[in-house]
């Protein structure tokens, strides 16, 4: 603040001990933590179970759009054959 020194710190060391440090290699899992996880993954098989119903539905929906389509071509078609019939009728 009064301009001697250094500006910034060189270095800033920070560790962590105890309960609180971050455990990735498995050691200290506590029942609390494999009950939540086990929570987790089974929150995670009926999200998937629920995505493959849904995908299951929009297969059908799709396959009935397609066939809805192709009705209406054919339907389409057959008015365009009737209108040329009158046409050629009126001639």
């Amino acid at each position: 603040m009064t301009g001697e020194g250094e500006m910034l710190k060189a270095t800033v060391s920070q560790s962590t001990q105890g309960d609180n440090s971050p455990n990735l290699n498995g050691d200290n899992i506590t029942y609390s933590d494999t009950h939540i996880i086990g929570k987790f993954l089974d929150e995670i098989a009926e999200q998937r179970k629920l995505t493959e119903s849904a995908q299951t539905c929009l297969a059908t929906a799709q396959a009935q759009i397609t066939d809805l389509i192709n009705q209406n071509k054919e339907q389409f078609a057959q008015f365009m054959a009737m209108l040329q019939v009158m046409q050629t009728a009126k001639v």
